[in-house]
């Protein structure tokens, strides 16, 4: 499970912050034998802006595909 952080990232932060956030997750993720699942350090805090939660699962669809994963295992052959 990867950490976007949920008050700095999350609750402080913009749409760009949670982007860099969860590209970078998922970038150090990505190739775990177990599996990688996206997930907020902790609970995401009461009052987050909705443009962030958004986001998070806009680009974690978007940097999470099949097709990125496969440019991120090239990339470091």
């Amino acid at each position: 499970t990867g950490n976007v952080p949920p008050v700095d990232v999350m609750y402080l932060g913009n749409t760009e912050d949670v982007k860099k956030s969860v590209k970078e997750c998922i970038d150090i993720g990505y190739d775990s034998p177990c599996g990688y699942v996206l997930s907020t350090g902790c609970q995401i805090p009461k009052g987050t802006k909705l443009e962030n939660i958004d986001a998070f699962m806009e680009y974690g669809r978007e940097f999470g595909n099949y097709k990125r994963l496969k440019e991120l295992k090239n990339e470091t052959k």
